[in-house]
C-alpha cells in the first residue's frame, strides 16, 4: 500500500534552476492529472507533458493556468476567422442595446470665439494639419488601396471638420464623420496587412468601409449612433489586440503605439473640452483634440515613410519588391 501511494506521485519535469515544475497525483477515477508547482511565465513556459492513464493510453493534459495561452495560440493560428468572428459577435451585441442618440449639447463647444470673420475660429483652423498630413501621404505614400483610402480620409477630414465647425449641427456633422470612417477602416486594414496577412488586410478594407458608411446613413435615417460607435472603436481595440499578439513584419512598431496613444489622448481632450478651456481661455480641449488626432495621423505617415521589412520574417508574396530574387538551379 505504501508502495502504491508513493508511485502515485511522480515528478514530471525539472526546470533549468532545478526546481520542480509539475507533479502528478492519482484520483479515484483512475486518471492522472498534472498541475504546476511553480507558476511559469512567458519567458519560461512549462512543457507539454504526456500523462499516462491506468490503461496506458497516452494523453496530454494542460493545466488551467495555460488556458489563456491556448486562446492566444488559437488567435495566432486562425487570425482571420477569429477577427471576423469578433466582428460578428460585437455587431450582434449591439442589437439588445438601446438606441444611442446624438446629444444636441455636443454642438455647443467651449471655444466659440470669432476671429477674422470666421466663427469658432480655433476649432476651424486647427483642422489644417489634417489637410497637410493627408496631402503629403497622397503624394509620397500612395502604395495601394489601403494607403490611398487612409490618407484621402485624413485629407478630407480637414475639410469636413472645418465645414462642420463653421455651423455645428447634425447635418454638417455627417460630413465631419464620413471621412473619419475611411481612416478607421483603412488603419485596421493596414495593421492586418502588416502583422497578419497582406491579402486578408486588403480584403478586410471593403467590408469595413461599407459598415462605416452605412453606419452614418443609418444615423441620419434613425438618429441611432450604435453602429457608428462600433465603426469608430472596434478598429482601435482590434489594433491594440493585434499589436499585442502578432510579431511585426516591418520596423516602426513605435509609430503604431504612438498613434494609438495620441488618439486616446484626443478623445480625452474632447471629453474635457470645457474644463481645459476654462483653465486659461487660450485653447479648448476640442481644438487640442484636433491637433492630437492630426499628430496621430502624422505618426502613421512617418511609419509608412520609414518602415523597413524585418529580415527573415517576410516570406512568399509578402516579401518586399526590392528583395533580390532567388537564383535558379542550373
Amino acid at each position: 500500500m505504501v508502495h502504491g501511494l508513493l508511485t502515485s506521485f511522480r515528478v514530471f519535469d525539472i526546470d533549468e534552476r532545478g526546481e520542480i515544475c509539475r507533479k502528478a497525483f492519482r484520483r479515484c477515477s483512475g486518471f492522472v492529472f498534472a498541475r504546476p508547482a511553480v507558476v511559469p511565465c512567458r519567458y519560461c513556459p512549462a512543457p507539454v507533458l504526456p500523462v499516462v492513464q491506468d490503461n496506458h493510453r497516452p494523453r496530454i493534459i494542460r493545466s488551467t493556468a495555460y488556458r489563456s495561452m491556448t486562446i492566444s495560440s488559437t488567435i495566432r493560428d486562425r487570425p482571420i476567422p477569429v477577427l471576423y468572428g469578433l466582428m460578428i459577435v460585437s455587431l450582434a451585441a449591439l442589437l439588445p442595446l438601446p438606441p444611442l442618440l446624438q446629444d444636441q449639447s455636443y454642438h455647443q463647444f467651449a471655444d466659440q470665439r470669432e476671429l477674422f470673420g470666421i466663427p469658432n475660429f480655433w476649432n476651424v483652423v486647427s483642422n489644417l494639419p489634417f489637410i497637410a498630413v493627408g496631402a503629403v501621404g497622397l503624394l509620397r505614400v500612395r502604395r495601394d488601396a489601403t494607403t490611398i483610402v487612409l490618407f484621402t480620409g485624413l485629407f478630407l477630414t480637414g475639410f469636413g471638420s472645418s465645414y462642420y465647425h463653421l455651423n455645428p449641427n447634425d447635418g454638417t456633422l455627417f460630413w465631419d464623420r464620413l471621412p473619419m470612417t475611411l481612416c478607421f477602416a483603412a488603419i485596421l486594414a493596414a495593421v492586418v496587412e502588416e502583422r497578419v496577412d497582406a491579402r486578408a488586410g486588403a480584403m478586410l478594407l471593403r467590408p469595413l468601409l461599407a459598415i462605416g458608411i452605412f453606419s452614418l446613413l443609418l444615423w441620419r435615417w434613425t438618429d441611432d449612433l450604435r453602429l457608428y460607435a462600433w465603426a469608430q472603436f472596434f478598429p482601435f481595440l482590434a489594433l491594440v489586440l493585434i499589436l499585442r499578439l502578432f510579431q511585426p513584419k516591418y520596423t516602426g512598431t513605435s509609430y503604431w503605439i504612438t498613434a494609438a496613444a495620441l488618439y486616446a489622448l484626443a478623445k480625452l481632450l474632447e471629453y474635457f473640452d470645457e474644463k481645459i478651456y476654462s483653465a486659461g481661455s487660450i485653447l479648448s480641449g476640442h481644438t487640442l483634440k484636433h491637433l492630437a488626432a492630426a499628430a496621430a495621423g502624422f505618426a502613421i505617415l512617418r511609419l509608412f515613410q520609414t518602415r523597413r521589412p524585418i529580415r527573415g520574417v517576410l516570406q512568399g508574396d509578402e516579401s518586399p519588391r526590392s528583395a533580390t530574387p532567388p537564383r535558379r538551379a542550373d
